[in-house]
């Protein structure tokens, strides 16, 4: 297998990926093929994407090509970033009655043009459909936000070629609008063969407990780690789908104690030590690309949650809340604390965010013991 390494610079620090962690831990499935993995990992070098901060996925579904989707956040990130950068303005016709005449339109400024440039899309071109040819769910349910986020992609794509050609958003490649896969590394630039000196520190210990973990006999879960990982981790709505089958699998094929521990780190982390865990950075990441489509006039009054939404969501957590305090016998003061002076009966009457902060503090308190 060529071209087993590449190493690049990403936020001025050396990255080094490989295929064995595109394969692993980035692809959404085990099915992707060599060639595929290697042009990946070319696009990644190429843009200097970071991959383990979801920068960019790879995505395969059954024996279809594998496509490569860039995060929304890395658009927003580069082109904000980019000293030409001088603005953007959005535009729609969602007053009219007829869904199938709707078109979104963003006009990118730059400081070095008299004219912005501007970038219109129709609903009726790019509304993602499943196999059958109906109108998928994120389509069905908030097609000004799906309609919005493919015309600004397109826009930044059209203003920034040196920093955003080649990537595609997953709600473009629904539509299919992304090109087929072409090698856009320059000649120059393309990774040879390289044996890797020395694997990462995280890769070794993975691999190294994994094999452990099949050859003898392990320790199960715990009945604390299995009610977290079923109730916590599996039911979150930061993991994407194809993260859920991987790790519900993983977890009724018999998880070690282990490989709970570890994914229960990764998952909330320590915040004692200021390590962030993923669950957080998922939540912050989302934070942040609404706020960006907001600046950029490109999320609507009608589309935020309305209460109904808003307290459903905030039912689910308090029940989460509740499971945990029950399993680890927080005491009354000690949960008052985490929870803003209240208690259980009482936390319907905090925000959505100070519910998420409880819920982040009682998750790393079931985690210390």
């Amino acid at each position: 297998m060529s071209n087993e390494v590449v190493k690049y610079t990403w936020n001025d620090e050396e990255l080094t990926l490989t295929k064995k962690d595109v394969k692993e831990l980035i692809a959404t499935s085990p099915n992707v093929t060599d060639r595929e993995i290697e042009r990946f990992m070319a696009l990644c070098k190429y843009q200097h994407l970071n991959p383990f901060l979801r920068e960019a996925y790879l995505i395969k579904y059954g024996t279809q090509p594998a496509q490569m989707v860039t995060g929304v956040e890395t658009f927003t990130k580069r082109a904000y970033k980019d000293p030409k950068f001088n603005g953007i303005v959005a535009k729609n016709n969602y007053e009219e009655a007829d869904k199938r005449k709707w078109w979104s339109e963003v006009s990118i400024y730059l400081k070095d043009l008299d004219y912005p440039i501007t970038k219109r899309v129709y609903y009726e071109e790019y509304v993602g459909t499943k196999s059958d040819g109906s109108i998928n769910s994120m389509w069905r349910s908030k097609p000004r936000t799906m309609l919005d986020k493919v015309a600004l992609m397109q826009g930044l794509r059209l203003a920034f070629p040196d920093t955003l050609g080649g990537l595609y958003e997953e709600s473009e490649l629904d539509q299919q609008t992304a090109p087929k896969f072409k090698d856009i590394t320059p000649k120059s630039e393309k990774p040879e063969p390289i044996e890797p000196e020395e694997e990462p520190v995280e890769e070794v210990e993975v691999e190294e407990e994994v094999e452990v973990e099949e050859e003898v006999e392990v320790e199960g879960l715990s009945d604390k780690q299995s009610a977290f990982v079923k109730k916590n981790f599996l039911s979150s709505s930061y993991l994407s789908d194809e993260e859920k089958k991987k790790y519900t699998k993983e977890f009724n094929d018999g998880m070690t104690k282990a490989r709970a521990s570890e994914l229960i780190f990764w998952w909330i982390g320590e915040k004692d030590k200021g390590i962030k865990g993923e669950r957080q950075k998922r939540e912050e990441q989302e934070k942040e690309i609404k706020k960006n489509m907001k600046e950029a006039g490109l999320v609507k009054d009608e589309e935020e949650p309305d209460d109904d939404e808003n307290m459903e969501g905030k039912l689910d957590i308090i029940d989460i809340i509740k499971n945990i305090k029950k399993q680890k016998y927080i005491t009354l003061p000690q949960f008052k604390k985490m929870a803003y002076g209240k208690d259980v009966k009482e936390l319907d009457k905090l925000t959505l965010d100070q519910l998420q902060n409880v819920l982040n503090k009682v998750e790393t308190y079931q985690n210390k013991e």
